[in-house]
């Protein structure tokens, strides 16, 4: 039997999951997280991959329309799905050599014009192989804690 516990975090998980990815282009979009909510369900001990929603509400505050929406998430993580407003989108997943993160670029459904906002929902899962001092999912309860560098 699997127990549905429901978390609403940002601190501990968003450091494992999100970071916003640096604008390229100075006259292009710029994305300013406004922001994030990240939904877990932690699985029975017996099952150890979380099932994670991270849903991020961005605004261009840039001087260009933004197409697309690039985030970080760490590597153990399996995106399964992305969504803007509810409808599916786009998205390509890459490893990224210099932060040891894989980026998430996500194509918007349309451009968003300076000042405007945009939220973009994305659902994986992340499997915990081993009870850590960073993360632990047991009978008793589960635990997990921001990784620093």
């Amino acid at each position: 039997m699997r127990r549905q516990n429901s978390f609403k975090f940002t601190l501990a998980l968003a450091a494992l999951l999100l970071t916003p990815a640096a604008a390229r282009a100075q006259d292009g979009p710029v994305w300013q997280v406004r922001r994030f909510d990240v939904t877990v369900d932690v699985p029975a001990a017996t099952t150890r991959t979380l099932a994670a929603r991270a849903t991020v509400t961005a605004r261009n505050v840039g001087r260009g329309a933004g197409r697309t929406l690039t985030v970080r998430i760490t590597p153990a993580a399996e995106v399964k799905s992305v969504t803007v407003g509810g409808a599916a989108a786009q998205f390509t997943s890459r490893a990224e050599s210099r932060t040891r993160l894989n980026t998430v670029a996500t194509t918007l459904p349309a451009p968003v014009a300076p000042g405007g906002e945009v939220s973009v929902a994305f659902d994986y899962s992340v499997p915990v192989e081993a009870n850590t001092g960073s993360a632990v999912i047991s009978p008793e309860g589960s635990q997990f804690l921001p990784v620093s560098n």
